[in-house]
């Protein structure tokens, strides 16, 4: 099984092929941009690995980056249109708690605006998502299990990201809503 695993939500822009016992990755910093880098890094990452080999396409889907998320979901729905393969959303919430392990736990995310994009999880309950500013956050993570790609909370590598994306996607149900590979925003975008 061949996956494409595609994430440019936050200030970064990021790909990688799974293929079960192999993982190969690609991952750049950056605020603006993900446009241009984009097909090169897949092409790049791809190698000489023919398209057509590829089972489905991961693609995080938010929350994050207004023009970034659209990005991604924009180049993983050409390609899988392009190949007649299935395209899984993944909801960036869902990949920070798999990789956490845990239950009850926070995820924090940049939303590269004043509040941070808050979510928890505490077993047998929906989540809770919500913006809240640095000051917020910090009063009711005190105490708890807290993950996220904000400074003070534990992280994880661009390489464990794509990689548990891609197993998402192994395991989704693609006629759920769920794992649609539409945008997931917290708030309002500034522009419409």
């Amino acid at each position: 099984m061949k996956i494409l695993s595609i994430d440019t939500c936050g200030n970064y822009c990021s790909v990688g092929l799974f293929s079960g016992d192999s993982f190969l990755y690609k991952s750049e910093i950056m605020q603006r941009g993900q446009d241009a880098r984009i097909m090169p890094m897949i092409r790049e990452v791809m190698g000489k690995t023919d398209f057509a080999s590829i089972n489905m396409i991961a693609v995080a889907k938010g929350p994050g980056s207004f023009t970034g998320t659209r990005i991604g979901i924009a180049v993983a729905q050409g390609i899988g249109f392009g190949l007649s393969k299935p395209v899984i959303g993944i909801d960036r919430f869902e990949t920070y708690k798999k990789l956490c392990g845990h239950d009850d736990v926070i995820v924090v995310l940049d939303s590269m605006r004043k509040e941070l994009f808050f979510c928890e999880y505490k077993k047998g309950h929906e989540r809770n998502i919500q913006m809240l500013s640095l000051e917020e956050t910090e009063k009711l993570v005190d105490g708890k299990t807290v993950v996220g790609d904000v400074k003070n909370y534990k992280g994880f590598s661009a390489k464990d990201i794509l990689e548990m994306n891609a197993k998402i996607a192994l395991e989704a149900n693609t006629n759920n809503e769920q794992y649609k590979p539409i945008p997931l925003y917290v708030r309002e975008p500034d522009v419409t």
